[in-house]
């Protein structure tokens, strides 16, 4: 077992620095997490026998209960990683089928989230995506049209929230995979879902890759040149789009601006978009829509609020940004919370939060002893009403998008309005010159920025 290629790879990617907080596998339980798993505890025994560092490991299993057997193969998957003496955690998540994006799709995108939403900053995910996953991800995506980024393929490393994902096991073929399983005698679940060509991926499995293979052999290695040649394609781009997000310091990282933006050609314009979106985590748009962002948002009138939106992303515009971000909740417009600042920030409603931090200079100065009250913006609440144009006034005056100002909490303490987050310090409220204060900051909900809205310092 020791010479299988599965603990070669493995074993170079446990190694590697900086060590991370905790390994964590992701484990449906199937053939090649089984192999990952089984693999991680082998390597990471020989490292502690030879009185190596290593790091906790754990396993982590997505439910999503499109099966009715998904209960049964969760508990499968705890017995199996107790086996192995290997801690185990389970999200269960639910499949939105409703958002035309299709059910793998929709699948995929809620166990990424959950993924993110375990890990630990300094954590590292390992995923058992192995070469044949590789190539039949290209050829899908070769199919739908997809530029020099999706034709790369699946990346070895990214970033995943505050953590990092790796797949050690990318380069080799699956039936090494198989043949590690074999060898040791693993036992396995089988999804009946991964044979049902109703999948597109199915399809390609069992259908046209055996079709391919039979008439070009070597397709694997042609196809994976062409994605390695895809990827530096893709890197140039990013790069380009980079300096051209730098050059104009007017772009921020939760806006575009758009008079620069309309500075280069269309296609630079559509690079930097992808940028754009990409570093804010948003699913990116086909062509189309990526094209009507250019002819119908942003050379709308300063008055207009068009919109493109497609699956996780609405885009927008006001004055002269373009912003961009998920579909935003209702807002909880009738709703008083009360916060004794025991904590950093606070979950509101709608899901987006509010941090508050004391700083030894400017900022809010409450009264002691007193908690404050979190109101929402909107036109029938009475204790508003003589705040109702000051609100207005200062949001305006901030380059408050519209579509927000009715989810920003509004800060209150003695029936009387405080501060409104990243925008306005009431009169009266101010820490004296010289003093501290606290600060607080609202972060949208999907938003992985705050916002940077113009402080208007007051009325």
């Amino acid at each position: 077992m020791s010479d299988s290629p599965v603990v070669t790879a493995l074993s170079r990617q446990l190694a590697a620095e900086p060590a991370p907080a905790r390994w964590v596998v992701a484990f449906s339980g199937g053939l090649d997490s089984m192999v990952l798993l089984h693999a991680t505890v082998h390597c990471l025994a020989q490292r502690r026998l030879h009185a190596l560092p290593t790091q906790p490991l754990q396993a982590l299993h997505v439910q999503h209960n499109l099966h009715p057997e998904a209960a049964t193969w969760a508990s499968h998957c705890r017995a199996l990683a107790q086996q192995l003496e290997v801690p185990f955690h389970l999200r269960c998540v639910a499949v939105d089928r409703s958002g035309g994006r299709g059910v793998e799709a929709a699948a995929r995108e809620v166990r990424y989230r959950a993924f993110s939403d375990f890990l630990l900053p300094g954590d590292q995910l390992l995923m058992a995506h192995h070469q044949d996953d590789q190539i039949e991800t290209l050829l899908l995506r070769l199919l739908r049209g997809s530029g020099p980024a999706g034709v790369a393929g699946i990346p070895a490393q990214r970033p995943l929230g505050h953590a990092s994902l790796s797949r050690p096991l990318l380069a080799l073929p699956r039936a090494q995979l198989r043949a590690y399983a074999d060898a040791v005698q693993l036992t396995w679940i089988e999804d009946p879902s991964n044979i049902d060509p109703a999948f597109d991926r199915n399809y390609l499995r069992h259908t046209l890759r055996p079709a391919i293979a039979a008439r070009w052999p070597n397709h694997a290695r042609t196809l994976l040149r062409s994605a390695a040649l895809a990827a530096e394609s893709a890197q140039l781009l990013q790069q380009l789009a980079a300096i051209d997000f730098s050059n104009a310091p007017q772009h921020r990282l939760d806006r575009l601006h758009i008079p620069s933006l309309q500075q280069l050609d269309d296609a630079r314009q559509r690079n930097l978009l992808r940028h754009w979106l990409g570093l804010n985590g948003l699913p990116l748009p086909d062509h189309n829509r990526l094209q009507r962002i250019l002819d119908e948002v942003m050379p709308a009138a300063a008055d207009r609020q068009p919109l493109v939106n497609w699956p996780g992303v609405e885009v927008r515009r006001y004055r002269d940004f373009l912003y961009a971000m998920p579909p935003l909740p209702p807002p909880a417009s009738t709703m008083e919370l009360e916060w004794d600042l025991s904590t950093a920030f606070l979950q509101l409603p709608d899901g987006s939060r509010l941090w508050q931090q004391w700083q030894d200079a400017g900022g809010v100065a409450l009264r002691p002893g007193i908690p404050i009250t979190l109101r929402f913006r909107h036109s029938g609440d009475p204790a508003q009403q003589a705040d109702r144009h000051r609100l207005k006034r200062l949001l305006q005056q901030a380059g408050v998008p519209p579509w927000l100002r009715s989810h920003i909490p509004l800060i209150y303490q003695d029936h009387s309005l405080v501060a409104i987050p990243g925008v306005a310090i009431m009169p009266g409220w101010r820490s004296a010159a010289g003093a501290g204060g606290l600060h607080f900051r609202w972060q949208p909900a999907g938003s992985h920025v705050l916002p940077a809205f113009a402080d208007s310092g007051g009325p």
